[in-house]
């Protein structure tokens, strides 16, 4: 017993003291007695859960049902000269009893059918397996729709009676760019797909056919295919090659294509919508006079009058060819001048414009009526046709030609402007040139003598230097001061020096009373004893 108190002492006297001393406030937790203090739990490392990436559903291509011993079967399109087939079936040749091939072309009512006698020329292996590579070429007379899609099916019959049906499908067609169809009451077009605006071209044309087919009395359906270098119909660069082997490429197969379509081909020298409304414009109008006996200049001013275009500046091309004396005379303007095509259409415009100056629009839509065209152009303007150079060579220097070249036939109205009475007369009269005549410019001279002036003399003053700097002696005995550092204050306390000296004081007074109260007890077993 008297252990266990001598043991309780001591640890009151000692252990205590100490961790007090050892304790600080940030080892304390807020709101926690003192020599207590709340453990941490530990985290646990975070262990992640892999994430599944979705899983890709793979949907393989549809094949047909077919039988087992059906082995292979391939096809490749050798546009326009035809289409290639390929069958690999798991018995020898002797084992066949019948092959078909089959082509339903969309369009046609009865099938293509390709017999087992032609078939079998096409066979490379008959043992222990049977290959089929054939070509199918299609006829020039009797080719394909254009753009066709073809269904085709084998049929291959066995000794053993075993039957199986492969079908496929395919498009006969260019792959380079597909063809596209705009059709419309009176213009059909067929050209690449987007290049241009078919809806817009048509709509573009639409008033220009109109008035032309009021001025002739014809209606005319136009089925035009536009193509050019860029975009030619016709694809053959070379031959066609497929597993094994090259074939011609046949362009007399797309040529037959486009005669059952109906289609006129019709070049088109850029696929921009605007260059081919203007071309196809030129077009109408010498469609729509086809066979009538006309004059070449008076036909291509007819397009360019028709065309809802402004040709002002054709008008400044003539000025400077008459200038320069390149303008043509009526027997040249009967050819058109290949050379330099703008001058000879710009002409042949210009003269037009002036006959409808003279007589009026529906002067120039008579006179295209046909007949003889200097007897027509007497009767209808009432002036000699000799008249008819001379004359607009003036009227191109008048301002009312500028005004006249920017005619539209689909404003409303179609009267010309008024003439104006500013004329500029041909050829132009001649202004001055200025010359260079000399003139007489004064000379200076120079009159008596011109003294020197004298310059400003230098004068140099004397500045003071800045006398030089002597050292002066220490005297004797002479003791630098010794410097004597204050000593540093002492610092105060801190906070946490305060809370350390407490906490003693309170272990102190604690030992204190249990001490007190192990004598007490003691004292008290002492007597009881």
């Amino acid at each position: 017993m008297m252990r266990s108190i001598l043991l309780i002492v001591f640890i009151t006297l000692v252990v205590v003291p100490h961790q007090a001393q050892t304790l600080t406030p940030t080892q304390t937790p807020e709101g926690t007695p003192p020599f207590f203090t709340t453990a941490t739990p530990t985290p646990l490392p975070f262990t992640a859960t892999p994430t599944r990436r979705p899983t890709a559903t793979i949907t393989p291509t549809p094949r047909p049902d077919v039988p087992d011993f059906i082995f292979d079967w391939q096809d490749a399109v050798l546009f326009p000269t035809g289409i290639y087939f390929k069958l690999v079936i798991d018995r020898p040749l002797t084992q066949i009893q019948d092959i078909t091939l089959t082509l339903s072309v969309d369009g046609e009512t009865e099938p293509r059918v390709i017999p087992f006698e032609i078939l079998r020329g096409a066979v490379v292996f008959d043992a222990p397996f049977t290959e089929i590579q054939y070509i199918w070429n299609a006829p020039p007379n009797d080719p394909p729709p254009f753009q066709a899609v073809i269904r085709y099916t084998w049929t291959v019959v066995t000794s053993q009676q075993e039957i199986a049906n492969i079908p496929g499908v395919l498009a006969f067609r260019d792959s380079r760019y597909n063809w596209v169809e705009s059709r419309h009451n009176w213009l059909n077009l067929l050209l690449p797909e987007n290049t241009i605006n078919p809806e817009q071209v048509h709509d573009a044309l639409q008033p220009i056919y109109t008035l032309l087919q009021s001025n002739t009395g014809r209606s005319l359906q136009f089925s035009l295919l536009l193509t050019n270098e860029s975009y030619p119909i016709n694809p053959c660069n070379g031959d066609l090659t497929y597993p094994g082997g090259s074939v011609p490429c046949r362009g007399d197969v797309i040529e037959g294509m486009i005669a059952e379509l109906g289609y006129s081909p019709f070049h088109a020298s850029q696929m921009e919508t605007e260059r081919v409304i203007a071309e196809l414009t030129s077009y109408l109008v010498t469609m729509f006079y086809d066979g009538v006996n006309l004059p070449a200049w008076f036909i291509n001013g007819l397009t360019y009058f028709y065309a809802p275009t402004d040709k002002r500046g054709l008008v400044e091309l003539l000025k400077e060819a008459a200038r320069t004396g390149r303008l043509y005379t009526l027997n040249e303007m009967q050819t058109p001048d290949e050379t330099n095509r703008i001058l000879w259409d710009a002409q042949s415009y210009s003269m037009v414009v002036y006959i409808a100056r003279l007589a009026g629009v529906d002067a120039v839509f008579e006179l295209a009526r046909g007949g003889d065209f200097a007897t027509r152009y007497q009767e209808v303007t009432g002036l000699p046709f000799e008249g008819l150079l001379p004359s607009w060579e003036n009227y191109i220097f008048r301002q009312v030609a500028m005004d006249d070249a920017n005619l539209s036939l689909y404003a409303g109205a179609t009267d010309l402007p008024t003439a104006t009475n500013t004329v500029t007369p041909f050829p132009p009269t001649a202004t001055d040139i200025p010359t260079n005549t000399p003139t007489n410019t004064p000379t200076p001279t120079v009159t008596g003598v011109l003294s020197a002036t004298p310059l400003p003399s230098l004068t140099p003053t004397l500045t003071p230097r800045p006398g030089t700097p002597t050292i002066t002696p220490l005297p004797a005995g002479f003791v630098f001061p010794t410097y004597t550092p204050e000593p540093s204050p002492t610092p105060l306390p801190t906070q946490a020096d305060a809370g350390s000296n407490s906490n003693v004081v309170l272990a102190l007074a604690v030992a204190i009373i249990s001490l007190a109260i192990v004598i007490v007890g003691y004292i008290r077993f002492i007597r009881d004893a």
